[in-house]
């Protein structure tokens, strides 16, 4: 696939910092809620919101999503109505930490939902850091 014929969307904010490093800044069609660099991309739909209030106190914050967590519900939604409309060609996420982004199968899940495109899922699952 030609680099004009990608629309990627990333829901992590190091994947949005890697692809952008990778010369494919003006492909990210859409990003997280949390993606603000480069700059360039800040005007991007988002696809992802935060299902806690990120205005409360932090304790108030942790109490939240422990409590999300322990009913093994989702900190976070993605916009599949946004995603609809993007009609990305790939997503870019991760799956090691339900805290720290959306988390895997909710991504997949959205996915399953879209009629107008079914773009493949990229996760990154870093290990080691050299």
């Amino acid at each position: 696939m030609l680099s004009q014929n990608l629309k990627i969307v990333t829901l992590l904010p190091s994947a949005t910092e890697i692809v952008a490093a990778l010369g494919l800044a003006d492909a990210i069609v859409g990003r997280s809620h949390e993606c603000d660099y480069p700059a360039t991309i800040k005007n991007r739909p988002v696809c992802t919101e935060a299902q806690i209030n990120s205005d409360k106190p932090s304790a108030q914050i942790d109490d939240d999503i422990n409590n999300l967590v322990k009913r093994a519900l989702s900190i976070y939604q993605v916009k599949t109505d946004v995603l609809e409309q993007l009609q990305p060609t790939h997503i870019v996420t991760q799956d090691q930490c339900d805290v720290c982004a959306v988390n895997f199968d909710v991504v997949e899940k959205a996915v399953a939902n879209l009629t107008n495109s079914q773009p493949q899922i990229i996760s990154l699952q870093p290990n080691l850091l050299t």
